[in-house]
């Protein structure tokens, strides 16, 4: 993203998760505040917001329902955000009540993000919000200096940030995770593979200064998360998981290779 402003691809997944919100209600799918959180030129009934809304609202869905899935199997005193964006689970999810939240991201976005939810009541115990510049300050020491306890159990979530990350930038937050977490605790990582359809997302995104850098096959990301001495739990195709919850993917997106990889620290 670019250092001065707000990230432009966090702003479409709340859109598409305010329409989800509609559109999937039925299924499962809740999240009342991501409307609250948008941009006014992103507004779900704007032209803009029904173009980039309608082309992700399916995938954001899926994406979202499995990680919740996941959270709410293993809910940890701690959960950290890496790459919070406009994520709203620490004010919508009633099962993070006991759980201090830490939302890890860029200074311009948290910002912005501060300034909408200004007056609203987390569902967690406590949120707290982790700034940090990742070209010139350590993600560990922000954590720590936040009262990140590298003694207790975490929930650590990374979602759609790790196809904009290099493979190097990948592993030392991967090595942050595994240095602050105890036996027990879990990370929820989401990766895409290499395909035609990541490459035209990066014709959209990378004119915002988003471009994507990596990919991974299921094996090189379970081989990333033994070398920082995690084991995998479980992965999950996104197409597959969204087809049978009523939740089919459409092209690109059933070509993206998405896939949601769940480690433990043994």
């Amino acid at each position: 993203m670019r250092p001065d402003r707000p990230s432009a691809t966090a702003g479409w997944i709340a859109l598409a998760r305010a329409l989800a919100d509609q559109r999937h209600r039925a299924r499962g799918f809740s999240d009342p505040f991501a409307e609250r959180l948008l941009p006014p030129v992103l507004s779900p009934s704007s032209l803009m917001g029904r173009l980039v809304g309608a082309s992700l609202v399916d995938m954001v869905a899926v994406r979202t329902m499995v990680i919740d899935e996941a959270l709410r199997s293993s809910v940890a005193p701690q959960l950290v955000l890496l790459g919070a964006g406009l994520d709203a689970r620490a004010w919508r999810m009633g099962e993070l009540g006991s759980t201090v939240v830490f939302e890890v991201d860029h200074p311009a976005m948290q910002a912005y993000k501060r300034q909408k939810v200004a007056g609203l009541r987390p569902a967690a115990k406590e949120v707290r919000f982790v700034s940090v510049d990742f070209e010139s300050q350590s993600l560990g020491e922000r954590l720590a200096a936040a009262g990140h306890d590298a003694a207790s159990r975490t929930f650590w979530i990374w979602e759609g940030v790790i196809p904009y990350l290099r493979r190097e930038a990948m592993r030392e937050t991967l090595d942050v995770v595994s240095d602050r977490s105890v036996p027990g605790s879990r990370l929820a990582a989401l990766y895409n593979q290499s395909g035609f359809g990541r490459r035209l997302t990066n014709l959209v995104t990378r004119p915002f200064g988003e471009p994507q850098r990596s990919s991974y096959s299921p094996e090189e990301m379970a081989a990333e998360i033994a070398r920082a001495g995690l084991r995998v739990v479980r992965g999950v195709d996104l197409s597959d998981w969204g087809r049978e919850h009523g939740i089919p993917l459409r092209w690109p997106f059933r070509d993206f290779g998405s896939h949601l990889v769940i480690s433990e620290m043994p």
